[in-house]
């Protein structure tokens, strides 16, 4: 349980106002802002993405915006140690942290974090490859059994990847890999991260109606203050249209247009669509986590 400087966390659909209460929660607190978004981190994606700029920002500090390279391969498992590292320095210092975003694989990585979802470590796979070439496969799936029977006997035949992973996850954690399974199929009725266990999740929800039209006014306003000249930039940098930045709603929907394929409408309406169509994904998620407490904004029921 955390006993230290409060961590709130705002989520909810792209486009519903996160941004603009969480400054406002930590001007209140005197805290600091924690970006969960998958697409803010990049540098050179300020408008596409709607980061706050430093006018919006208000001062006030904001952690994970701005600070990755376009070219870097960001994870859920990566922005989980990054999170860790900025919410224990914060914490020393007492400091209330707020965490704002929409992604919703990182804030599961943030709100129930697995093991399971650690990024291998190339030196146990290598040791166990070449443990491989002595005892062979089977030899291997022995040495799962002997350390996590629970695992080995749900597997369905003799499944190499399977194996390795979870003897490394093992080798990491000194815990057997069904153990986070087991942990997972808990359920999300409260976050399993001790240090959000007592601390608010604030949900901001909005009549579909509303936060349509809101998507269509941020994407208007967005090429109004410069998102192809932004894409370009960002090509003209050594992004592909294959790189996961480029991937990103708002940013993919450009490649007909610079092919020549698409009228600038066009594009437009494709980045409405689509922003729609994510904003849906993100609530049908968000829905299965029965501690938010969520807030109306933007109209009634």
């Amino acid at each position: 349980m955390n006993t230290g400087a409060p961590i709130l966390t705002v989520l909810g659909p792209t486009a519903s106002g996160k941004s603009a209460l969480a400054i406002r929660m930590a001007r209140s607190l005197g805290g600091e802002i924690l970006s969960a978004d998958s697409r803010q981190c990049y540098r050179g994606m300020l408008i596409g993405t709607s980061a706050t700029t430093p006018e919006e920002q208000e001062g006030i500090p904001h952690h994970y915006v701005q600070t990755v390279s376009p070219h870097a391969s960001e994870t859920a498992s990566s922005f989980q140690q990054k999170a860790a590292s900025i919410i224990e320095e914060t914490q020393s210092r007492n400091t209330p942290l707020i965490i704002v975003g929409g992604s919703t694989l990182y804030l599961q990585a943030l709100l129930f974090p697995l093991e399971a979802a650690l990024p291998s470590e190339a030196q146990h796979l290598e040791a166990l490859q070449e443990e491989e070439k002595s005892i062979g496969l089977a030899g291997l799936y022995q040495k799962l059994e002997s350390v996590d029977p629970a695992y080995a006997s749900q597997m369905d035949g003799l499944n190499r990847q399977r194996i390795l992973r979870a003897l490394d996850v093992w080798m990491q954690t000194g815990r057997p890999f069904s153990s986070f399974h087991t942990q997972h199929k808990q359920g999300f009725d409260r976050p399993t991260n001790p240090l959000f266990a007592s601390q608010p999740v604030f949900g901001l929800f909005m009549e579909r109606a509303i936060l349509h039209e809101r998507i269509a006014a941020r994407v208007q306003t967005m090429i109004d203050k410069g998102l192809q000249k932004e894409v370009a930039s960002l090509l003209n940098d050594g992004c592909s249209w294959d790189s996961n930045p480029m991937k990103s709603v708002g940013y993919r929907e450009w490649k007909p247009f610079f092919e020549g394929k698409a009228t600038l409408l066009e594009t437009r309406e494709a980045i409405v669509i689509a922003t729609r169509q994510y904003a849906k994904r993100q609530m049908t998620w968000f829905r299965r986590w029965p501690f938010i407490q969520w807030i109306q904004a933007g109209g009634n029921h």
